[in-house]
């Protein structure tokens, strides 16, 4: 296992938080997601095969501004 942390710039509100979620729990590999809104930060816990950049391009697709920290 591995641990990512992604910084989401551009959610305004629980919903916005629940889509990204639900976007980043459907990708193979991802086992655990904890988010914050207040500090776009996301803390994920992905198997080894799990690309970042997968993960963030996936959120791009939504609109959001995505860095890896």
């Amino acid at each position: 296992m591995k641990k990512l942390k992604i910084i989401v710039k551009g959610m305004a509100c629980e919903g916005c938080l629940g889509r990204v979620q639900r976007v980043v729990s459907k990708i193979e590999g991802i086992h655990q997601i904890d988010a914050s809104l207040e500090t776009g930060e996301f803390n994920i816990e992905a198997e080894e095969r799990v690309n970042s950049r997968e993960v963030m391009a996936r959120i791009q697709t939504l609109g959001y501004q995505v860095e890896e920290v």
